[in-house]
């Protein structure tokens, strides 16, 4: 009985999500309010508990959800406003006329580069618009965009999908990140190959493009790795996105002038167009936030240590059952992202460049942009919090893990895809389930991270067959009524990205024991 009534609220999340269609915002909140219901009636739930429940849902999705989130859509709206975006565009689209060439450097290098710094729909909008005006199909353009943004979006925004589901769950964010990048990593392999199959539809024509792909494959996959696995969860996009970005354009400009082949003249006038020190500029918000991140990394612990410190904590649901939450205010990716755009407005104003109308118009497309997803994560973020201290998410964990026994590792990725299935985010499927997968696993003794973590990896691919990711796909594409095509064409890749998961998670769960001991020394 207590097993239906913990699965009736999210029954009802994904009856209105996925099958009645009903807007996100409204059915989290039906559900939050069927949650609160059941947890007073049957769960011994009081009002006093339940408004310390949702006061903690709030203040944790204010701080540092919403906060990185607002920050990483200010500095690309600071971006846009101050034309810095059309000099990246030219600079990016100046190297080489072939399409697979382009594909490998504005999807998988600028797509990834927007995922790490802004996220939220940012990876699919700006590279298939670009990629529209180059020539490419519109419809393409949307789903190769869409495939790509899968690896790269569980350190989307600074990495705040890891970082969440680690605060959630009470888990080293390091450790956390350590896991999923060595649960990505086949993917991100992969990927690069896959797009450019895709672009060329032949295999013999991809081959052409062996050293362009190997480039993008090797250099993304290691690069994000390394970082990801001994600096944490916030720059192993980044960094893996310029490394592309600069390995691709070095290896083409080398097999052109090998090939004695050189660049088509108009892209060489757009090219002596821009100066370098326009284009220095023009990456300067992005190589100020690269730079600020890894000061606060382990790789300094002096100054990590030292901001780290200053920091307030507070405990909101009474008893042993209630966490403490620990707020830092120096090293939350956001500050340190708005702390990027204030320094280059410093040196604009130096420069006589005066951005204060535009700093203005930023912030107001930034407050309008974030309003909705802010309101949708506050209540699926409150909903998790209800579920978790009435003891709903422990006891369908018990039942799932009696009823699945040693075979539940094939499973957990798919059920971090369902949850980014219906919600759109990688972020609120790790909020949904994070704990849930964390009791599992404490069922059934298996590593937490490695489940956490696998439900992480898998709804960065779930989230590419989500309705309303498929729709953000169409419209920047200026596409309607195309939905359940899109759908068809991601749906065969994202199942067998899935089923891979499900696979390593199930027969790899060994190495986490080699993770923590790698990182332990």
């Amino acid at each position: 009985m207590h097993f239906l009534l913990s699965f009736l609220p999210l029954f009802i999340l994904i009856l209105f999500l996925g099958v009645l269609k009903i807007s996100p915002k409204y059915a989290a909140f039906i559900s939050l309010l069927s949650a609160i219901i059941i947890a007073v009636l049957f769960f011994n739930q009081n009002l006093f508990l339940i408004f310390m429940s949702l006061l903690e849902g709030v203040v944790f999705t204010l701080w540092p959800m919403i906060i990185v989130l607002f920050a990483a859509l200010f500095s690309y709206n600071f971006i846009i406003e101050t034309k810095r975006i059309d000099i990246i565009k030219k600079f990016i689209t100046s190297f080489s006329e072939e399409k697979s060439v382009l594909v490998l450097i504005l999807v998988w290098g600028f797509g990834n580069l927007l995922e790490g710094i802004a996220g939220y729909g940012t990876p699919v909008i700006i590279p298939a618009g670009i990629m529209i005006a180059l020539g490419f199909n519109p419809f393409f353009s949307a789903f190769i965009c869409l495939l790509a943004n899968t690896v790269p979006s569980a350190y989307g925004a600074v990495g705040i999908p890891a970082i969440t589901v680690s605060i959630i769950t009470d888990l080293d964010p390091n450790i956390m990140s350590a896991f999923v990048a060595s649960q990505l990593l086949p993917f991100a392999i992969i990927i690069p190959f896959i797009l450019v199959l895709l672009t060329e539809k032949s295999f013999k024509k991809a081959l052409k493009y062996l050293p362009e792909t190997l480039a993008a494959s090797l250099g993304f996959s290691i690069s994000y790795f390394l970082v990801a696995f001994f600096l944490g969860p916030e720059l192993p996009i980044i960094v893996g996105s310029l490394v592309v970005i600069t390995l691709v354009i070095i290896v083409t400009s080398l097999r052109k002038k090998a090939a004695k082949r050189a660049l088509l003249q108009d892209k060489e006038v757009e090219l002596k167009n821009i100066s370098s020190g326009e284009i220095i500029n023009s990456f300067s918000v992005y190589f100020f936030v690269l730079i600020l991140i890894t000061l606060v990394s382990p790789l300094f612990p002096e100054i990590k240590n030292a901001l780290d410190s200053i920091n307030s904590s507070i405990k909101f649901y009474p008893g042993e059952e209630g966490k403490i939450l620990t707020f830092y205010w120096l090293t939350n990716p956001g500050v340190l992202i708005l702390m990027a755009v204030l320094i280059t407005i410093f040196i604009d104003t130096l420069k006589q460049k005066k951005n204060y109308s535009v700093l203005w118009i930023s912030l107001t497309k930034t407050f309008k942009t974030i309003k909705s997803p802010s309101i949708l994560l506050i209540l699926v973020v409150s909903f998790a919090t209800i579920m978790r201290y009435s003891g709903m998410i422990k006891i369908l964990a018990e039942q799932t893990a009696i009823a699945t026994g040693s075979l539940y590792p094939l499973f957990s990725s798919a059920i971090g895809a369902l949850g980014a299935f219906i919600t759109g985010s990688s972020i609120s499927s790790c909020i949904l389930f994070g704990e849930f997968q964390k009791h599992v696993a404490m069922n059934l003794g298996i590593n937490e991270y490695w489940l956490i973590s696998a439900n992480l990896a898998g709804g960065t691919i779930g989230k590419t067959l989500s309705p309303y990711k498929i729709a953000v796909a169409l419209a920047s594409v200026g596409l309607y009524g195309q939905e359940s095509k899109l759908l068809r064409k991601s749906f065969y890749y994202c199942f067998v990205f899935v089923a891979i998961l499900g696979l390593m998670t199930f027969f790899f769960s060994g190495i986490s024991d080699a993770i923590i001991s790698v990182l332990s020394h």
